[in-house]
């Protein structure tokens, strides 16, 4: 398994549950599917299909979990055309208009009678808890996402101590300094795609895709004022990501290098190669977050 957008969180505590005692926690918030009369249903589900426990998968000490969300698609516009139908045979047939409150038990009605015969989505977001190198990764860009999973975490474990990754400088300064001096800090290489912004509310952007970034053009967008928020970087020879302004890694690749050693690592079927995928990937991690928090002037300290 391979993540491809990286939320960073770090342990403030120790974490010391097992896998065997995780999945017995997250057994009382398991996902179940939505019922006919619900809107949402959410839980945790197997993150492996051939995991040991059924709400955790570890591997080398990390342990991977799932949280799934199930949702009613039934837009808004939907419920209203069918209530103003409704409304409108109310208002022909017995000649009155239909007051405020009636119109509101009409559309719950209404709601009431969708939701059953509503088509239905799916969609899991997926961590990585790594105890013994102290952080705790969620596999998406989205931060309204990676706090719905954590939220979730701690109604499982309530003694869960995270907080997101922060460092003494930030993004935004030093990748506008790597490329207004045309090289990265130590490993890392800057490559062909960026996001310019004017640092003031509502300041003019400018987005190169595909586009060599060492050029006069870009040099005069820096010399205007402007500020990099996006950056696409290699790391080792070994990873791609555009890294944000608010250090959220999107778009992870894994070279060609990575790729060679996942595939000689001797998997004998899918659920060998899931794990020596996901036993590479934590291993290039803990080895490409520590270089890219001292790029950026190494972690700030919790508060006291």
């Amino acid at each position: 398994m391979w993540f491809r957008n990286l939320l960073v969180y770090r342990f403030v505590q120790p974490f010391a549950l097992d896998a065997a005692a995780l999945s017995e926690k997250l057994e009382a918030t398991q996902f179940q599917p939505v019922g006919k009369m619900e809107r949402q249903s959410i839980g945790f589900s197997r993150p492996a299909r051939h995991a040991a426990t059924p709400f955790v998968h570890a591997v080398g000490g990390n342990l991977l979990v799932s949280l799934c969300v199930e949702e009613k698609i039934l837009p808004s516009t939907v419920i209203r055309d069918f209530a103003e139908q409704k409304i409108q045979e109310i208002e022909e047939q017995q000649s009155r208009k239909v007051g405020k409150k009636e119109r509101k038990e009409i559309t719950e009605r209404v709601t009431d009678e969708l939701l059953p015969r509503a088509f239905t989505r799916r969609r899991k977001t997926t961590a990585m808890l790594m105890p013994q190198s102290g952080w705790l990764i969620v596999d998406s860009a989205s931060a309204k996402k990676a706090e719905e999973l954590l939220e979730w975490l701690r109604k499982a474990v309530e003694a869960l101590a995270v907080r997101p990754l922060s460092t003494q400088m930030s993004p935004q300064v030093v990748m506008t300094g790597w490329l207004t001096e045309g090289e990265a800090f130590g490993n890392f290489g800057i490559e062909d795609e960026c996001e310019l912004k004017l640092p003031e509310e509502d300041g003019a952007v400018v987005r190169c895709l595909r586009q060599d970034l060492h050029t006069d053009e870009v040099r005069n967008h820096l010399a205007s004022g402007k500020c990099v928020t996006k950056l696409a970087l290699t790391w080792a020879d070994r990873m791609s990501f555009v890294l944000t302004e608010e250090l959220v890694i999107r778009r992870l690749g894994y070279l060609d290098l990575l790729q060679d050693e996942a595939k000689s690592a001797g998997a004998v079927d899918d659920d060998e190669q899931f794990d020596a995928n996901l036993a590479i990937m934590s291993g290039e991690l803990d080895k490409l977050l520590p270089e890219l928090i001292e790029a950026l002037g190494g972690e700030t300290p919790p508060k006291a």
